[in-house]
């Protein structure tokens, strides 16, 4: 039974939607469908069924939200400008 349990808890562990790195210039943007090159830009948005939506700006993510506005999305990323490829919330972000 044991074994069962942490069968169970390592299962639930695993299916736990994680943060996708971008892949620049291979990844393509979700809204304008231009390759990301620059590693001071990006954004992803994740769906609460953990499909990772990546964006070559802030901008295009803002577009596919403003036209996908049923879709509920578990989370909001956006690159740090000061640490580029590192992804931050976005909802804590400051935007200059």
């Amino acid at each position: 039974m044991k074994y069962l349990a942490l069968l169970f808890c390592i299962f639930l562990w695993s299916c736990q939607p994680k943060v996708q790195p971008i892949n620049y210039g291979k990844d393509l943007c979700e809204y304008c469908s231009m390759t990301i090159m620059d590693e001071k830009f990006g954004a992803e948005l994740m769906n609460e069924k953990g499909k990772t939506f990546k964006f070559d700006s802030d901008e295009c993510m803002l577009h596919y939200l403003k036209e996908n506005k049923e879709t509920k999305f578990a989370s909001y990323l956006v690159v740090n400008y000061n640490q580029p490829k590192e992804l931050t919330d976005a909802t804590k972000a400051t935007f200059v």
